[in-house]
Parts: C-alpha cells; structure tokens; sequence
C-alpha cells in the first residue's frame, strides 16, 4: 500500500529542460532571455530636450535684442552730452535754459569751412593774376606813348588815336576789375551763408534731440556775450557733428 502511494501520488517534476537558441554569433539561453532587462520608457527625455532646446532659444533671442540695442545707439551717438559737467546736470533732471556754442571754435575747425575758404582764395587768386597781367600790359603800352610822345614821332592824330585807346583799355580793365570784385563778394556771401545754415541746423538737431534748451546763443571774439559757463558749451558736440555729416554727405557724392 505505501508502495503503491508511493508511485500514485507522489509526483515529482522533472527537472526544467534548458531552452536553447543558437544563433550564428552566440546561444542564448531562456535564462539569459528572462533575465535581459528590456530599456526603461521615459517619457521625460523627450520633455526635457524641447526644453533645453526652448531655452537656448530665448537666450539667443535675448542676445540678438542686446546686440540691436548697441548697435542702434551707437549709430546714434547715444543722444547723450559730451560735455560731462553737462551730463551730469541733465541725468538729475535739470534742463538747461540756455546753451552756448564759439564761432571760433568752431570756424578754426570746421572741414567744410577750411575747403570753402580755399577754393575762393584760389579763385581769387586766379582773378588777381589776370588782372596783374592785363595792368602790365596796358601799364607797357602808356610807357611806349609817352616815349613817342616825348621822342615827337606821333603826329597830332596819331596821338588822339593812341589817347583814345588808351582810355578805353584802362575803362575795360577797371570794368574787369569791378566784375571780379563783385563775383568774389557773391561767392563769399554764398560760402558763410552755406556755413552759416550748416551750424545753425547741426546745434538746432543736436539741442532738440538732446537738451531742448529755450536758447543757444553764439560766442565769439568782440561778441557782446561777455562770459559764458564752460558746463553749458557744446561746441565740441556741434564741431564732431557737423565734422561727421560733412564727410557722410561728401562720400555719397564720391
């Protein structure tokens, strides 16, 4: 009977068959096969890399805005003074009521006033060594009537003729004269008008843009402005103005 129970009931299992795949580089065992870890899903590191991505993004963007910045500033000067004692009056709210600029100043270094200045010296002197001749000619020619006249070898009407003559040369040369007097006096008027308007625009631009002064008034040697207060001169700013839109306006026309 315990015999029988024996081999009836008990049941043994039969030790487990190892699975085995043999495959042309290795053989992989069902042990192995159960024990390989399958790769973690992360959903995060998806998220996370649109999120660096983002950020870097907005810092490039942050950087381009600064560089803009700089750049349009610096194309404006800023809008802020040179005068430092006058910068500093207007960075704790002080408007000035009245600015001064030197003519002298100014008119010593000026590049447009210094090559308009040339080219009517050069036409003036132009002018001067026609008219310096043409004297010397007539000049030559009244010597050589007096010798004849002296020497009595002009007869009566000869000596009327070379009067006459004489007369209506020295009239022309005088004309001449007069003409190139009155086209020099036009050119410089034109030439200080052209200054003139040049500086008046430059200090209007740069008080308007800058300070918004009730006045800007003009000192110069023999001017009736007596004293003016070095913290509200802008004559260097006018100077580096007007400097810098004669040589932009000059390049265009290159």
């Amino acid at each position: 009977m315990e015999e029988f129970k024996d081999e009836a009931f008990v049941n043994e299992e039969p030790e487990k068959e190892k699975f085995v795949v043999e495959t042309p580089e290795r053989s992989v065992t069902e042990e192995n096969v159960q024990e390989t870890e399958k790769p973690e899903a992360c959903g995060c590191q998806p998220k996370r890399q649109k999120c660096i991505w983002t950020t870097i993004g907005f810092i490039v963007l942050f950087a381009a805005i600064i560089v803009l910045f700089c750049v349009v500033f610096s194309m404006k000067g800023g809008n802020k003074p040179q005068n430092a004692a006058l910068q500093a009056k207007m960075e704790s709210g002080e408007v000035p009521f009245m600015l001064t600029v030197n003519n002298d100043s100014i008119v010593a270094r000026y590049v447009l006033v210094e090559i308009l200045t040339n080219d009517l010296e050069e036409e003036s002197a132009r002018y001067q060594k026609e008219l310096q001749s043409k004297q010397a000619t007539f000049e030559e020619k009244y010597k050589n009537y007096q010798i004849n006249v002296q020497n009595q070898v002009l007869t009566k009407t000869q000596m009327e003729n070379a009067e006459v003559q004489l007369t209506n040369e020295a009239q022309a040369l005088k004309a001449l004269q007069e003409k190139y007097a009155t086209i020099l006096a036009n050119k410089q008027a034109s030439v200080q008008k052209e200054i003139a308007d040049s500086i008046i625009a430059v200090t209007t631009r740069i008080n308007d843009s800058r300070y918004h002064a009730k006045y800007v008034l003009a000192t110069a040697t023999g001017s009736a402005i007596v004293y003016n207060s070095p913290e509200y001169d802008i004559t260097e700013e006018v100077i580096a103005e007007l400097n810098a839109t004669y040589e932009k306006n000059h390049k265009k026309n290159e």
